[in-house]
């Protein structure tokens, strides 16, 4: 995989005549990759458990609506600064249980289940949004997706920063264990002791 990565950067840089491995645009690059690695980083859980995952773009809508009226904004008076967190994060986590309860309760396939609540999440969002365009206004928000500490932009670090701790638990935690363990096969990792279901 690094290798393939390396022909394809000598590739670019050949067909721009270097410019492709011009500072400023490898920042650009990596300002570019963070948002695309956090949501692989999550959709990689699900994955190595067997399962799959299609409802990440409905949740990601519908925290993008919610995350646009609550900040600072033009449309609303709210302004719940970096409360929007554990807002956003609950949201998510809602949807994750509905989907794993319908998935290991109802035994419904994943890619089923995660695409009816993609669909339901989508509606949501337009529901509330009104397919209006939300531009928010809090320039703390601004300075974390724009900003940069040392030449990486902040996106990119709060990106590493989620691949380290996901790493961590994934090698050294009894859940890594045991999502790997469902991922291998559900039923012996029953028959091991792990709470599949949960």
């Amino acid at each position: 995989q690094i290798l393939s990565l390396l022909i394809v950067a000598v590739i670019f840089s050949i067909g721009t005549k270097g410019s492709y491995l011009n500072p400023n645009n490898i920042q650009t690059i990596l300002g570019l990759a963070g948002i695309p690695i956090i949501l692989c980083l999550g959709v990689h859980q699900v994955i190595i458990m067997g399962a799959m995952d299609l409802s990440m773009e409905g949740i990601i809508a519908l925290s993008a609506v919610v995350s646009g009226f609550l900040i600072k904004n033009p449309h609303t008076s709210f302004d719940v600064g970096f409360w929007i967190f554990p807002i956003v994060m609950s949201i998510g986590g809602i949807a994750g249980m509905g989907n794993g309860i319908i998935n290991t309760k109802l035994r419904m396939p994943s890619f089923i289940t995660t695409l009816g609540i993609s669909w339901a999440m989508f509606g949501l969002a337009v529901l509330i949004s009104g397919g209006i365009s939300i531009p928010i206004r809090d320039l703390r928000f601004q300075s974390i997706m724009n900003g940069e500490f040392l030449g990486i932009p902040w996106i990119t670090i709060i990106a590493l920063l989620a691949f380290a701790i996901l790493f961590i638990i994934q090698r050294y935690t009894s859940l890594g264990k045991h999502m790997y363990a469902i991922g291998g096969d559900e039923i012996l990792a029953k028959q091991a002791g792990v709470n599949v279901s949960k």
